[in-house]
């Protein structure tokens, strides 16, 4: 059994104490898509090289820095790695005007843009009720909308 030093208790004090005093400010403002996310991490790692490069990386080394800039390397891997990176404001407008007359859930479109779904079994589970809300030409107009709109030309070679 591993018994725990004064500066390890210290550190796991100080935790507890920033997870117990954080709160929620702003509940659910927006539902931001993947695209937009994979945007605002780009510019930001652009105004941070920026800022980095005008100050000489007077913050080099602290444990707060290394974490950070992990969790956003990996967050940008896996958003390069997903339909996000080759979407384009203009195809996800296009998408939303071609599919606006169905009536999806706000929820549902977002599903639809992040994971761009290319046949019925996948669109299924990201539409609740998919079956009883809509027809199989329905459904075909949306998967269409989505391959004329969202799937990269590299993706539909893929498939």
């Amino acid at each position: 059994m591993h018994t725990l030093h004064n500066s390890e208790k210290k550190c796991c004090r100080e935790y507890t104490s920033i997870i117990n005093n954080m709160k929620v400010e702003k509940t659910r403002e927006a539902l931001l898509s993947n695209f937009e996310v994979l945007a605002h991490v780009r510019d930001q790692e652009r105004a941070r090289r920026m800022s980095q490069s005008a100050s000489a990386a007077s913050n080099q080394g602290t444990s707060h820095a290394e974490n950070l800039e992990t969790v956003i390397y990996e967050l940008k891997d896996y958003l390069n790695k997903s339909p996000a990176a080759s979407q384009s404001p203009e195809a996800i407008t296009l998408f939303l005007q071609k599919i606006n007359h169905l009536g999806l859930e706000k929820a549902e479109r977002l599903q639809l843009i992040n994971s761009v779904p290319t046949s019925i079994v996948s669109l299924y589970s990201l539409i609740e009720e998919c079956d009883q809300r809509y027809n199989e030409d329905q459904c075909e107009e949306i998967l269409d909308a989505i391959r004329t709109t969202l799937v990269s030309e590299e993706d539909a070679i893929a498939e």
